[in-house]
């Protein structure tokens, strides 16, 4: 509790446990000593940033009532610890077989639901975003939907239509929307792994995306496909070749921005394909019912893509396990080479840093749009799946695709943030997708240095999570967005639950907001006094 207390006290008041002045630039991590003086504009300095820090934090939770800071803190420090995240799971499973799907619903509903989500329907999504708005704050819909273990004909149709409406709901009368999207809620995973694992070998081992990058010959692809014991003609080749290849290359070999952009194991549009795409599939495991199930799904994207497009609302694409990322990375960038022209930005692929290969794949997205004249769509983000992928990595005895630290991560997110925030040109987009301080203070000093603060790069924490950065965000005239969830009260809370399981660094992030929560309440009650 002392603890609490002096931390709080260095947050709202710049002094330590000790008494000296600490200068802390609002919300940041780090703190810097300032030794002790005797001057009179030091102490006036020190006394006027504690009046400032005191005002920020009043401004950030103004539309709060006492009453509802109080509940927030306490359903966040429910939903932070420990037993909460691991045995939550079980005891909601077991109310809805005890009281019923509806009154537990209803309990989940007036408390961490409440906070954490925007409610099971379309129309409570927009109230929210019509509130937040009053905070100046945006609000990416996320419609929560999880991926397929089987094929669902009746799940996926409710899907697509939820998803449908959404997209026509958030864009009525508005210039644009934005909705997250998991391409897994209409396709199976494991068709989706299947794919993935064909596109994994045809991209990393036939055509050597990683392993070479100096441009690579016909000879050695077809060196490569003997390897894996794939049967083919000179003219299956001679097609793939000349499908990667760009116009303007006339040379006997690829570059590694041509393989990165252009090879698709299986291009969305069937009469795109050739028939040694299909035999190449069906060699690693893929079956015709399989690509059938897959060219259902892509046209269902296409068409949704389509009316993303004419409606001007951005997808935000789920990243998901890397068993299954290959084929969802091929997905989105087909997509964003087709959708993102012109003024128009409607596909935000996401590349999770917490994967030591995105410290190779953004510099080689960033020269494919160069190259191919699209807008760049990224969703920045730090990752969800580690402990999993972990697990699978030892299970299977691979390296593990996960950075070994946290500040590994936090290397990588910084070092591809700040990449990307200067190779922005105007029609491009990037979605910030961060909770931690020092991350945010980075971009927002790029962005102020280059002149970026336009629109073209925004920043994104979820509901509820690290409230103090979007606020100030917003205050300091930054574009800010709230991931929305919402949807079957029995799917959200599962999902978000799943999330926190994976996601304990944004947790350790909460912690931190509690802090600040405190001291308004602290404030308000002496205020009451």
């Amino acid at each position: 509790m002392q603890k609490s207390r002096n931390l709080l006290a260095t947050y709202l008041h710049g002094v330590n446990n000790k008494g000296h002045q600490i200068f802390r630039p609002a919300f940041q991590n780090h703190q810097i000593r300032f030794k002790s003086t005797s001057t009179q504009s030091v102490n006036n300095s020190s006394d006027q940033q504690a009046v400032d820090q005191k005002e920020q934090i009043k401004k950030i939770f103004e539309k709060d009532s006492t009453f509802g800071l109080v509940k927030k803190l306490f359903i966040y420090k429910m939903m932070s610890s420990n037993l909460f995240i691991n045995y939550s799971l079980g005891v909601m499973n077991m109310m809805y077989k005890i009281w019923g799907v509806r009154l537990t619903n209803f309990l989940i509903n007036k408390t961490a639901g409440e906070v954490f989500t925007s409610g099971e329907t379309i129309q409570s999504l927009i109230v929210d975003i019509e509130e937040l708005s009053k905070r100046k704050i945006k609000g990416v819909a996320n419609y929560v939907a999880e991926g397929l273990h089987s094929m669902d004909e009746r799940q996926i149709q409710i899907t697509l239509k939820d998803l449908t409406d959404s997209i026509m709901s958030i864009t009525e009368g508005k210039d644009d929307g934005h909705l997250a999207i998991k391409l897994t809620a209409l396709i199976s995973i494991d068709i989706m792994t299947r794919l993935s694992k064909a596109q994994q070998v045809l991209l990393e081992d036939v055509m050597q995306l990683w392993t070479k990058e100096d441009p690579i010959s016909i000879q050695e692809i077809k060196a490569n496909l003997d390897k894996i014991g794939f049967k083919y003609s000179d003219d299956d080749v001679q097609w793939l070749f000349n499908k990667v290849k760009l116009a303007d290359n006339s040379s006997q070999s690829l570059s590694q921005v041509e393989r990165w952009a252009n090879t698709h194991v299986l291009p969305l549009n069937p009469q795109d394909r050739h028939p040694v795409l299909l035999s190449f599939c069906k060699h690693l495991g893929v079956t015709d019912q399989d690509i059938n199930h897959f060219d259902l799904f892509a046209k269902r994207v296409i068409e949704m893509t389509e009316l993303s497009h004419k409606r001007n609302c951005k997808l935000y694409v789920d990243a998901e396990q890397t068993y299954m990322q290959k084929q969802i990375d091929s997905i989105a960038t087909q997509l964003t080479q087709k959708f993102n022209r012109g003024d128009r930005t409607i596909i935000m692929n996401g590349f999770q840093q917490y994967l030591k290969i995105t410290e190779k794949k953004i510099p080689l997205e960033i020269q494919s749009a160069k190259k191919l004249g699209y807008n760049l769509g990224i969703k920045l983000i730090r990752g969800a799946y580690m402990n999993e992928e972990r697990r699978l990595a030892k299970q299977h005895d691979y390296e593990s695709p996960i950075w070994d630290t946290i500040d590994d991560t936090h290397n990588n997110y910084n070092r591809n943030l700040k990449l990307v925030i200067e190779n922005l040109n105007e029609q491009d987009r990037m979605l910030i997708g961060s909770h931690n301080v020092e991350s945010v203070n980075i971009a927002k000093q790029l962005l102020r240095d280059l002149q970026k603060n336009d629109g073209r790069a925004y920043f994104g924490q979820l509901k509820a999570f690290s409230d103090q950065i979007t606020g100030q965000l917003a205050n300091e005239g930054f574009t800010v967005y709230k991931y929305l969830p919402y949807g079957p009260t029995e799917k959200v809370m599962p999902y978000l639950v799943r999330r926190g399981q994976e996601s304990r660094q944004v947790l350790r992030e909460q912690k931190y907001q509690n802090e600040f929560l405190k001291g308004e309440i602290k404030r308000r009650m002496s205020l009451s006094k």
